[in-house]
């Protein structure tokens, strides 16, 4: 905030994801308190135990750091719970692959996290400080924009070869930019790994539609993944970019309707 709240990167911060990594950072610190079973218990009755311990919440640009009641943790643990076969509504975990510094004071535990505030597909998220993230979901869940861009991406390319059309009569038929056809098109080349992690949610949180599209300019599959931090040694020789690579060379339009089949992006 020193240099005003219009220029502060904090306050853009989605809330969600701020809730979701400092409940995260604390049930993992109660896995080793004993009370791993907090985190299956239902939502309502989870999440009224974790206020009950959370004294502060204090996030600065480079550091998260969470205040918890030691009082409030032991009466949780001592606590006479039912079984958690009795719970309802149990949500999804995640987990924080990162480890927090903790530090014991009289009646407080405070957990410090190692953070920067990074900028993506014009979102401001937490991520370590080497860029990566910071919260490893369960049931990830796919970027709808991304998805719904590889969508449009190999349905216009369908379109393109079967009615023989060019982009620009492609762009009057939808009634959209011809440059935001030519743009997003490229998506079709990326290898059938990368799609299934983007339609599934396995993709960093850190990988952005710009990553992507970078990406889809180079022809080898190996190449790809490297820049997208999928593999650590890829293949230079094969790694080139391809300038000049016409539609009619891409990915077979098969592959489309079996990747996409399950989505509803008409």
């Amino acid at each position: 905030m020193r240099r005003g709240y219009a220029h502060c990167p904090i306050k853009t911060i989605n809330a969600r994801h701020i809730d979701d990594l400092v409940r995260t950072l604390v049930l993992d610190h109660l896995d080793s308190q004993s009370l791993e079973h907090l985190r299956t218990r239902d939502c309502e009755v989870r999440d009224f135990w974790l206020r009950e311990m959370i004294e502060q919440v204090a996030l600065s640009p480079d550091q998260l750091a969470v205040t918890l009641n030691t009082g409030q943790i032991e009466a949780c643990r001592e606590y006479n719970w039912p079984e958690v076969g009795a719970e309802t509504n149990q949500p999804s975990s995640l987990t924080c692959l990162y480890k927090p510094t903790i530090e014991h004071r009289r009646d407080q535990t405070v957990l410090t996290l190692a953070i920067e505030i990074k900028r993506l597909d014009g979102r401001r998220l937490l991520l370590s400080p080497d860029g990566q993230d910071l919260l490893m979901p369960t049931e990830p869940q796919p970027k709808e924009h991304i998805v719904t861009a590889i969508g449009s991406a190999y349905r216009w390319r369908e379109q393109l070869i079967r009615d023989g059309l060019k982009v620009s009569q492609l762009a009057n038929r939808l009634g959209i930019s011809k440059s935001n056809i030519r743009k997003y098109l490229p998506l079709v080349y990326l290898s059938p790994n990368i799609l299934k992690r983007a339609l599934t949610g396995q993709l960093s949180a850190s990988v952005t539609m710009k990553n992507l599209l970078a990406a889809a300019r180079y022809l080898d599959w190996q190449h790809q993944a490297h820049l997208l931090g999928l593999n650590k040694s890829p293949n230079p020789s094969q790694a080139t970019l391809d300038p000049s690579r016409s539609l009619s060379k891409s990915a077979p339009v098969k592959m489309a309707k079996e990747t996409f089949g399950r989505f509803n992006l008409r």
